[in-house]
This record gives structure tokens, C-alpha cells and sequence, in this order.
């Protein structure tokens, strides 16, 4: 019987990797535009000539010498995958044009960019300006974007212009990046408290200061769109987000060394949320005989969303989760309406959105399938 289970999970596990696999290969080749393509959409063939210097310059020339000088292509790591950034510059390095190319950041982040006029911004500053840093601020709310612009414009200038530049892969340790770590201590801790009262007082502290700092102070949850982007090869900078890595990393092992999913349980600041509103409406735990093929509709939702988003090459496509709606009241009118939903739905049964909807369930089920089965 055991040699069966462990037979059905290796079939399982095998079947969801290929899925991933081809997803991913699918979508990259859909996807694949080549240098001169872009530009060629931005300055046509029959008014402008292009010349091609290496494989992040280019020479433009045109009869109207306002549109001559050099085009620079580069890429930064925004926070759902890699932004293309194309800069056009005079001959004298002042930005005469700045477009972003080619993206999978949210909406609501280029939202916050242009309520802030942040590419007009980031317009009025020398290309040579960008080769020692960011010389101008990132937008509060969209900072991975913004970096990943400036980032790029970076990347692009120096590439093309054969400029070395000293990068500092030292990870950051802050404040965000101690809470974590706190977080997983503590969620690590309630595995072996017996003490019902002690283990309580932990998980409830754990679940406010969640709530608080990774929710609206920080808005840094997991979520389904990072996911597919590590799926795609799109790894979050370390500099500036050792923190994911912590949290991501940590949930991982957790499981790997206990079997339990300490983030879902106490960790993830939507979880918290949905703990406050049980209490404030005295919600009851759904009990169904249905309940184990509910989970099944619920992971292989998860597994759909991760496989369109790899074939169109677009993880934002799988972000349905409704943290930035409620945390940072960002998202389309369905991700509010499904938002309010669960809110009134909470107060009524036990963390409706963890146990029927949420797709990190998914990802850490498939994750506890692959560590069982090694263990046996």
C-alpha cells in the first residue's frame, strides 16, 4: 500500500514538473521579440536608420537631427520579472526618450509611477547619471519597479558603452528582514510548546505583528506572481530583497525539517486578517464531507494559474490573491469584489480564503508532497 501512495506522488509530482516545464518553454518562445523589432516600434524603418553599435546600442539618425544620437536597451529586476527598458539619448547624453518595452510588474505599481510622474522624473536626468546609482528616489509603494527602471537605463548605458561598474551583491539586513526571522523562530517554536496558553500568546503576537508590519507596513507577503517568476528564472535582487528570500527560503525548510506550513498558519499577514475577523463575528470551522475534493479544486486552481502565466510568459496573469486590495486598497473592481466577499464570508467561517482559496496553499502542498516522498 505504501509502495502504491509513493508510486501515485511520484507520478503526481513528476506530471505537475513537466506541466511547468513546457508551460514555461511554450511561453518564452511565444514571446521572443528580437532588439530591432522593439525599436523599429518606436522609431519606423522608413523615417528613421537604425545601426546597430552591440547588443545594448544602437545608432539612430534621422534628417531631424531632435531624433539622432544613441538607443540603449537594458533590463532591471522589477519585482515580477525582468522590465526592458529602452532609453534614446542626444549626443551629448541628455535623455531625449524613455520607454519601458517589455514588463510583467502589476498594474497598480506603473499606476503609483505615474501618479508620481516618475519616468518624467527619471526623463530629466543625464543617461551618465544612472552609471554610479539611483539618482533619483524610488516611488513609495512601487520601489522594486521604480529600482528596476533605473536599473535598467543603468544596465543599458553601461553594456552598450563597455562602462565597468562595481556591483555589491552584499544582502541588506534590516529592520523587515529581523522581523522575519522572528516570525519564523516563532512559528519554529510553536511546533514543540505544549503549553496551550504560551503557545496561544505566541501565535497571537506572531499573527498581530504580521498583520502590522509584513501587511501594511511593508506589504510583503508570498505571492502566486513571485513564484511564477523564480518558475520563469526571474530571481528577486538580493541587495535589495533578501528579505523574500528569507521568508520564502524559511517557509520551505520549515516544512522540509517539521512537515508543518508555518507560513499559512502564522506567518502570512492575510492569515492574520482572517483570524481578527473570526474573532470579531465568532466564525465556525466549515466542516463538509466534501472538504478533501474542495482542496483538490483549490490546488488545481493554483496549478492552472502558474501554467497560463508561464505560457503567456506574464506571472502578474496568476496574481489573484486579494493581499494588495486589502492591504494597500490597490486591484481591479474583481479582485475588490472577491475581497469583499471573503471579508463577510470570514466572519461567519474559519478562514475561508486559507482553506478553500489561497493559492500559496497550493504551492506548499506540492512542496510537503515532494518532501514526503523523499522521506519514505
Amino acid at each position: 500500500m505504501m509502495m502504491k501512495k509513493k508510486y501515485r506522488d511520484l507520478i503526481i509530482v513528476s506530471g505537475i514538473a513537466v506541466m511547468i516545464i513546457l508551460a514555461a518553454v511554450y511561453g518564452k518562445r511565444r514571446d521572443a521579440e528580437t532588439q530591432k523589432e522593439l525599436i523599429e516600434a518606436f522609431f519606423p524603418s522608413s523615417q528613421y536608420h537604425i545601426e546597430r553599435v552591440n547588443g545594448n546600442k544602437w545608432k539612430l539618425s534621422s534628417s531631424n537631427l531632435l531624433y539622432s544620437g544613441n538607443i540603449y536597451i537594458g533590463e532591471g529586476k522589477g519585482y515580477n520579472g525582468a522590465v526592458s527598458i529602452m532609453v534614446q539619448t542626444d549626443h551629448q547624453g541628455r535623455i531625449s526618450q524613455l520607454n519601458i518595452i517589455a514588463n510583467h510588474e502589476t498594474p497598480s505599481y506603473f499606476q503609483k509611477l505615474k501618479i508620481n510622474n516618475f519616468l518624467k522624473t527619471a526623463s530629466q536626468v543625464k543617461i551618465g547619471d544612472y552609471v554610479s546609482g539611483e539618482p533619483i528616489d524610488a516611488v513609495s509603494g512601487a520601489t522594486i519597479t521604480s529600482r528596476a527602471i533605473m536599473q535598467g537605463i543603468r544596465n543599458g548605458n553601461t553594456k552598450g558603452e563597455n562602462i565597468a561598474v562595481s556591483n555589491s551583491f552584499h544582502p541588506s539586513f534590516g529592520i523587515l528582514e529581523f522581523i522575519i526571522v522572528a516570525l519564523l523562530i516563532a512559528g519554529l517554536i510553536l511546533q514543540v510548546i505544549k503549553n496551550r496558553k504560551i503557545r496561544r500568546t505566541i501565535r497571537w503576537t506572531s499573527l498581530i505583528v504580521s498583520f502590522a508590519m509584513l501587511g501594511f507596513v511593508y506589504n510583503q507577503p508570498i505571492t502566486l506572481s513571485r513564484i511564477v517568476a523564480i518558475l520563469n528564472g526571474h530571481f528577486p535582487d538580493i541587495r535589495y530583497e533578501f528579505y523574500f528570500y528569507l521568508l520564502l527560503g524559511g517557509s520551505i525548510m520549515a516544512i522540509i525539517f517539521t512537515k508543518k506550513n508555518i507560513y499559512c498558519r502564522s506567518i502570512c499577514p492575510f492569515s492574520a486578517a482572517q483570524e481578527i475577523l473570526a474573532k470579531t463575528g465568532r466564525a465556525k470551522t466549515f466542516h463538509t464531507k466534501y472538504y478533501r475534493r474542495l482542496k483538490y479544486l483549490q490546488w488545481g486552481f493554483t496549478l492552472g494559474a502558474i501554467l497560463l502565466a508561464l505560457v503567456l510568459n506574464n506571472p502578474g496573469a496568476a496574481q489573484y490573491e486579494v493581499f494588495g486590495a486589502f492591504f494597500q486598497l490597490t486591484g481591479t473592481v474583481i479582485l475588490f469584489v472577491v475581497l469583499f466577499i471573503v471579508v463577510i464570508l470570514s466572519l461567519f467561517i474559519y478562514r475561508p480564503w486559507c482553506n478553500f482559496m489561497c493559492p500559496m496553499d497550493g504551492v506548499f502542498a506540492y512542496v510537503r508532497m515532494i518532501r514526503n516522498m523523499i522521506s519514505k
